[in-house]
């Protein structure tokens, strides 16, 4: 196998692991740090994108005693430890890899015999998995003490450089592998910071991180736009945008992208398209990705993989479910807001927001009970079925029977403001902000508050896994877990549509 070109490669693999996750590595392979190395066996989901591959680590098969020659200095994996790997390569769906550390000083470039162990294994494994990649990753520490990671992804004839690691926990970290060189910065700075004052509060450091980031935003209207608006000013450089609808005048009064112009002209404009420009208009060097299509779309799913964390901006229920299944199965952290208002006759007695957060060892949203099954089959129908729907209510109702078992009507538009909605999007990015630089972590993995309460009237939401959903064994499990998702795209959805924003200058 040629390795030689593998960092040059346009194409690219990230990790994705928890923190737990990450704790147990370092534990294993650094128990003989400083002076000699050691390695584990790991099973990881992984799914083949449009720009490369996304591995999702689910657990390690750590080796036994005996397993590897504790007198060398070097890894030496026993044949009974490479036979226990193959056969749960073999056996299982998931993906087989090996992961070993280098000593202090040696970093994490690959050496001669990692090239023998990585073109072995690649072909064994390949061949007892029936064809799934296989991974081999370093981690070493750099002279003071801070975790390195690198890494290539043997595919078939490919051979992908592992780009960054991403670990899901109280704080959301990324790891780039020092092999691959970074892309240069042409940015034009004013002489003061834009972002003085957030750096005067989280420090420099957290603001480097934010500028390295990037957000995923699942709706861009009422609570998307200003989620967005304030990452922008945050600093936050690179996003993408998710959204398939129109702008329309009645948009306006939440929508921080919009002006009197859009209000007036003929022809309507893309939400995300205008937000994009709302974004470039506070930070010209922006990157933004376009997604003019739905969240279960894969080629949407795709990029939203590229991101750090995504932010669910949307009042649909299977857009909600998607997220909350994807946070799951790809180690992919997201926070959920949605509001809620209710009154009569000009008396408002609930102004609800609620925030939720979706991940790796959390419930998904049907288990959280935040799904109505019977919205969620309308919003999934297509027209055709919509119209067999009614006729068959309409038959029911002529004959005396009860005609809402076939057809209730179209979910309701849930009435909602601007203040609200702004309040509950800038609340959203500023949780995201604190979880990309640690600095805070929402109070609550779910909650609840009313602004016209005596306190906001705040509530911790309970939640625990339901025995009957299988989102509680399939963290990790990436594109393997699909046979289980709860939800996916109806033939007769639209095709989505992509455009990017590229950094200027």
């Amino acid at each position: 196998m040629n390795f030689t070109d593998c960092n040059s490669s346009s194409r690219y693999a990230v990790l994705r692991l928890t923190e737990q996750s990450l704790r147990d590595l370092e534990t294993l392979l650094f128990r003989r740090y400083p002076q000699e190395e050691w390695a584990t066996f790991i099973r990881f989901g992984y799914r083949r994108t449009t720009w490369g591959l996304v591995l999702t680590l689910v657990d390690l098969i750590p080796p036994d005693a005996g397993d590897l020659d504790e007198g060398s200095p070097i890894v030496v994996l026993k044949a009974r430890y490479s036979r226990r790997a193959l056969i749960a390569a073999e056996n299982g769906e998931l993906a087989i890899g090996v992961i070993h550390s280098h000593p202090k000083g040696c970093h994490v470039a690959p050496s001669s015999l990692d090239d023998e162990m990585d073109d072995y294994f690649a072909g064994e494994f390949a061949a007892y998995s029936g064809g799934a990649p296989y991974v081999s990753a370093i981690f070493a520490r750099d002279e003071i003490g801070h975790l390195q990671v690198s890494g290539r992804i043997v595919d078939g004839d490919d051979v992908l450089p592992l780009r960054e690691m991403f670990v899901v926990g109280t704080q959301l970290q990324r790891l780039s592998s020092p092999l691959i060189a970074a892309a240069p910065t042409t940015v034009e700075m004013p002489l003061e910071s834009p972002t003085a004052r957030l750096e005067s509060v989280y420090g420099e450091a957290s603001a480097r991180i934010l500028r390295e980031s990037t957000a995923g935003i699942v709706g861009c209207s009422g609570t998307g736009s200003p989620a967005a608006h304030v990452l922008a000013r945050a600093g936050v450089c690179r996003f993408v945008l998710v959204d398939f609808d129109d702008f329309s005048p009645s948009n306006h009064e939440r929508f921080h992208a919009s002006t009197w112009k859009d209000c007036i002209a003929t022809t309507p404009r893309k939400k995300n398209v205008m937000l994009a420009e709302l974004i470039r208009s506070i930070n010209p060097n922006a990157e933004i990705v376009l997604c003019q299509g739905n969240v279960l779309d894969e080629h949407v799913l795709d990029e939203l993989l590229r991101c750090d964390f995504l932010l669910g901006c949307t009042d649909t229920h299977h857009a909600r479910l998607a997220l909350s299944e994807y946070a799951i199965h790809y180690n992919l952290p997201v926070l959920d807001t949605g509001v809620l208002m209710e009154g009569e006759y000009g008396i408002i007695n609930c102004q609800t927001i609620e925030v939720t957060e979706y991940g790796p060892a959390l419930p998904c949203a049907l288990c959280g009970g935040t799904i109505n099954t019977q919205r969620l089959n309308v919003e999934l129908m297509s027209p055709q079925a919509k119209a067999q729907a009614v006729k068959a209510a309409e038959l029911a109702n002529a004959k005396g029977l009860d005609g809402t078992q076939y057809w209730n009507g179209e979910p309701p538009t849930l009435p909602t403001v601007g203040y609200l909605t702004t309040t509950a999007g800038a609340l959203l990015a500023g949780y995201a902000i604190g979880k990309v630089t640690g600095a805070f972590a929402t109070p609550a993995s779910r909650f609840q508050f009313d602004i016209g309460f005596p306190h906001l009237g705040y509530v911790a939401v309970p939640r625990r896994l339901r025995t009957t959903c299988r989102c509680g064994t399939l963290g990790g499990w990436a594109d393997q877990a699909r046979a289980y998702r709860n939800v996916a795209r109806p033939d007769h959805f639209a095709e989505p549509e992509f455009a990017r924003f590229p950094k200027s200058g």
